[in-house]
């Protein structure tokens, strides 16, 4: 990725992106999220993108800055918590031998604390990705912790305030 990203531009298809950058922003916003939440892990490697590959990093947030992301992902940032639940839903279902239902709690725990949009709703509800964590399990990383994170109903509670809200401003 690295060297196709090295080429002069800001993206693949030059100053706009062309149907080779739309084909490559799903799956690279994709491994950023499961690569910094701990999800996967490279051995030897670094846990950050732009450590890893900073031109990919800053390719995401050129991304991000467009509308068109905003029209695919529903957020300007590139830390998506919400991406990743469905994947890391069926990696349990299909693979319970990669990884445990622990450890993808408190992976994505860490994730939901560096994803603004979550943070974000998490605020709206008086809460944070703080207040919830339980007591560290052995091997757990400073900073990691296994939080119970927010439940789909408290999901469900703010998408319904917000659209409440937005109708009641006549803007449905």
């Amino acid at each position: 990725v690295g060297a196709l990203l090295s080429r002069s531009g800001t993206f693949l298809g030059g100053e706009a992106p062309d149907v080779a950058d739309a084909f490559l922003v799903g799956p690279l916003v994709v491994c950023l999220n499961l690569l910094e939440s701990g999800i996967a892990t490279l051995r030897g490697s670094p846990r950050r993108l732009a450590d890893l590959c900073p031109r990919a990093a800053s390719y995401l947030e050129s991304w991000a800055a467009r509308p068109s992301y905003w029209a695919s992902f529903r957020t300007t940032h590139v830390h998506n918590a919400a991406l990743l639940r469905p994947t890391v839903e069926r990696m349990l279902e299909v693979a319970p031998d990669v990884c445990t239902p622990d450890d993808t709690r408190r992976c994505l725990t860490m994730l939901r604390k560096v994803d603004p949009s979550f943070t974000g709703a998490l605020r709206a509800l008086g809460e944070s990705c703080e207040a919830q964590p339980e007591a560290k399990g052995e091997g757990e990383q400073p900073g990691e912790s296994k939080g119970k994170g927010i439940s789909m109903g408290q999901i469900s509670k703010l998408k319904g305030k917000s659209e409440r809200r937005k109708k009641a401003k006549g803007r449905t």
